[in-house]
């Protein structure tokens, strides 16, 4: 059973970065059943208003294998399955396509 809200997404919590940074790509939510995460997007004039700055790079991400359908996947940690893609985006193939 997942623990909500789950310790890698709570380390996201506060990550500001450009919308074309490729770690979007993986880590747009939702990243799971059931997981409460969201974006919002923000202009320079916000920024400006809430003190807030870009990272200067986005969080580390690593790989780690899930059993699907009894064959192996990698998945950035934190992401369950299936969940790693931007939506509105082709997911990657898999191999058996």
């Amino acid at each position: 059973m997942q623990v909500h809200p789950r310790a890698e997404h709570e380390a996201w919590d506060g990550t500001i970065l450009p919308v074309d940074d490729p770690w979007w790509q993986t880590h747009f939510p939702p990243n799971g059943w059931f997981c409460h995460c969201w974006v919002e997007s923000l202009s320079d004039a916000d920024l400006d208003r809430y003190g807030y700055q870009v990272s200067d790079q986005a969080p580390p991400s690593r790989l780690v294998p899930h059993i699907v359908g009894g064959r192996t996947v990698m998945v950035p940690e934190g992401i369950d399955p299936g969940f790693a893609y931007r939506p509105g985006e082709q997911p990657a193939a898999t191999d058996d396509e």
